[in-house]
């Protein structure tokens, strides 16, 4: 019996301290939500925003800042200090980038990754990275470090 009440007691507290971060995912349209679900699994959500109405913005608490479109197409992914996971940078790169980061032992590296309809702008430790979806160039520069 009191092990019954210790694992009651248990989950009570789990879903209490979870039910903040779950009220804001709730709030993310079903792409976004998904979308979050597979790169960061049960994660806890800070805030979920939608300035304006135009973009979405989810803050996972200690971890990435998300940033959406209106069309729920990702423009921003920003771990703000902390390197982004490799599997993000392999669904969401196109390929002659991520072969071009991963050959360079970049990946560990990369610290955030912006997308607009013509660039993919990738900020590595010291170093940012271009790639122009039209040409398919990548260019890289030298930066000061993050």
């Amino acid at each position: 019996m009191k092990t019954l009440r210790i694992l009651l007691a248990s989950v009570i507290a789990v879903l209490a301290l979870s039910a903040c971060s779950h009220e804001e995912y709730d709030k993310m349209p079903n792409e976004i939500a998904t979308f979050v679900s597979k790169y960061w699994p049960d994660p806890n959500i800070e805030s979920c925003t939608n300035p304006g109405g135009e973009s979405w913005v989810i803050i996972i608490k200690n971890g990435p800042t998300l940033t959406f479109n209106s069309s729920c197409d990702w423009t921003s992914i920003n771990g703000n200090g902390l390197p982004l996971p490799s599997i993000v940078m392999f669904d969401q790169l196109p390929p002659k980038l991520y072969d071009y980061l991963e050959s360079g032992e970049f990946l560990s590296q990369t610290f955030s990754i912006v997308r607009t309809p013509r660039i993919y702008t990738v900020t590595l430790l010291t170093q940012t990275v271009t790639y122009d979806i039209a040409t398919e160039t990548i260019r890289q520069e030298t930066t000061a470090p993050v």
